[in-house]
């Protein structure tokens, strides 16, 4: 077990939400469903993290780290969507694109490491 807010992820998963829930704060009501849906999204990415420091083995670990990604991989495409029906600016999407595309490698090295771990 670890404190997950030593992780260079969980903190980039972090700061990902939390701009996420600022660029979305002021958006008009056209698409709350799926700025709601990108807001848990997003938020599951750094819980997921989180709860996956506190399993007892690298395998449990391993598991909530893909499920980040997975959640990482739902929150680009709910960007896009808003993207490209102008729900959002377009240079507000872009910074948050370019956060989902810089923390989804390092996920996938972390869980890399952790599956590596457990055998």
């Amino acid at each position: 077990m670890q404190d997950f807010t030593k992780l260079r992820v969980w903190r980039m998963a972090h700061e990902l939400s939390v701009a996420i829930v600022s660029a979305t704060s002021k958006s008009g009501n056209g698409h709350r469903a799926t700025i709601a849906q990108l807001r848990r999204s997003s938020a599951s990415i750094s819980a997921n993290i989180a709860e996956g420091c506190s399993q007892p083995s690298q395998d449990q670990f391993a598991r909530f780290l893909s499920i980040a990604i997975g959640s990482t991989t739902e929150s680009h495409n709910h960007l896009l969507l808003l993207r490209d029906t102008a729900a959002l600016p377009a240079d507000q999407v872009t910074d948050l694109l370019d956060r989902v595309t810089n923390l989804r490698p390092a996920l996938i090295k972390l869980h890399r490491l952790a599956s590596q771990r457990q055998k």
